[in-house]
Formats: structure tokens, sequence, C-alpha cells
């Protein structure tokens, strides 16, 4: 594996039993990643082992790690940042997880899936990006930092629209998506896409199965008066103020396809 590609500045964590290499330009296993990875798979291991998994914007690879520790017959991992998918590779070799078992795909969200896994899988997981398009939107700015690949268009949407619509039609009948989202998604919205799909027939059923509330961190801070701008024009509550700072809710779904 060419490691000069990605790891020219790099650090590395550990996530339970999973050591991950996180380069400079790719986005790194962070709070609410962790959390899936650690607190919610483990209670999907019979969702897991065995079957076909696809982690949309993987990053660092944790996600799709947690899937092969688990016992994934096959793991498919997409990010739209190319040197996220050689860093998945990488800590895929790194963990010594069956080589046969990865194939990564350089994609804008499913985009770039090829159409012989449509009905093909069992299980999709995302940690999706939240962010609006804000840096990479200045004087034509090139997405530079892994900060700027957690920017998505349509409000911070992006991402977490096209792994709820168009992940349904890779799924096979019956199985399931589980994804992370935050009020800074604008949760009204959220929850009227998830009703339109089950009145539609074309999910059974969506549920919240965990959700807690977060503070901002620093990093956020430039974001603010954007999400407060959208909040002030749809009403749908993204962020507010307590005695810390601000704060949003995380939360993970689970949707079971039709």
């Amino acid at each position: 594996m060419a490691t000069d590609k990605i790891l020219d500045e790099t650090q590395e964590i550990m996530v339970q039993d999973l050591h991950l290499v996180v380069a400079e330009t790719v986005w790194p296993p962070y709070q609410t990643g962790k959390f899936i990875a650690s607190k919610i798979m483990p209670q999907y291991k019979a969702a897991i082992k065995n079957k076909i998994v696809l982690d949309v914007g993987t990053g660092s690879g944790l996600i799709a790690l947690k899937a092969g520790k688990l016992g994934a017959k096959k793991v498919f991992a997409t990010d739209l940042n190319a040197k996220a998918v050689l860093a998945a590779q990488e800590n895929w070799e790194r963990n010594s997880l069956p080589p046969d078992k990865l194939d990564t795909f350089v994609s804008d969200a499913l985009a770039n899936l090829p159409d012989e896994l449509e009905g093909k899988i069992n299980l999709i997981i995302s940690n999706p990006p939240v962010q609006p398009m804000l840096e990479i939107n200045s004087n034509g700015k090139e997405r530079d930092s892994a900060y700027d690949w957690n920017e998505a268009e349509k409000g911070g949407r992006a991402v977490l629209d096209s792994v709820i619509i168009d992940g349904l039609r890779f799924l096979f009948p019956g199985d399931m998506i589980i994804t992370s989202t935050s009020t800074r998604h604008g949760w009204n919205q959220t929850q009227e896409l998830l009703n339109s799909l089950t009145r539609e027939g074309k999910i059974q059923s969506w549920k919240e199965i965990h959700r807690e509330t977060h503070q901002l961190a620093p990093f956020y801070d430039k974001y603010i008066p954007l999400w407060l701008e959208m909040q002030a024009k749809d009403g749908d509550t993204r962020i507010w103020k307590n005695g810390k700072g601000w704060s949003h809710d995380f939360i993970v779904l689970e949707l079971i396809n039709c």
C-alpha cells in the first residue's frame, strides 16, 4: 500500500480493538462515528455477520472496519475523498482483515456504485456529513483539509438524503439502513422525508434507536450563523443556546426497506 500518498501528517488512534492511522487530509473518527462503531453496531451483529454491508462516507474506514470485525461477508465503502478511500484500505490491511472482503469506491455518496449491486446489500451504515457549504464555496476554494470534506450541499443534507433515498434501491428487500443524523440537518425535514417514504410504500418503517444532546465543538462556530439563518427561514430548530454554549441533538435511525 502506497502510504506516502496519504500519510504526510498523521495520527494513530485506537477505537476499541481497531487501530487506525488518520491522515491530515481525511476526516478522522469523531465522537459520533466512534459511538456508532462501538455502541450501535454490536447491537446489530446478527444483521452484519455473514452479510453484505455498505459504509457510505467511510472517512478513515472506522465503520467499514467494525463491520469486518463483526464478521461481514463483504464490505463496500465509499467516499468522495480519494485519500479517504486509500486510508480505509490501509486501515483495513493494518487490522489484518481479509483483503478480499473489502471493495472501495471514490463516490459522491452512492453515485458511483455499480448497478449490479442494486438489491444486493443487506445493511447500509452511514455517519454522514452535516455542515452546510461554506468554506469550499468561498472564492472557488478546493477541498484541501479534512474539515472541508465534512461540508455537504443542500444545507448539509446531501449525503443524508442520498443514503435514505438512493440507498433503498441497493438494499435487499426487508433489510435495513442505520444512519446517524442531527438536528443540524433539519429534523423536521428528515421526519417528513421518512414519513413520506413510508406512505409511498418505499420503506416498511423507521425509528429512532438513539438520541442525545451534544455541545457544539468550537470548530463549528463558523457555521452557527448559517444554521441560525436556516432555522429562522423554515422554523426547523437546528441548534440552541444553553449555559455552556450551543447544542444540537445527535440521532441514530433505523429504516427497514420494503
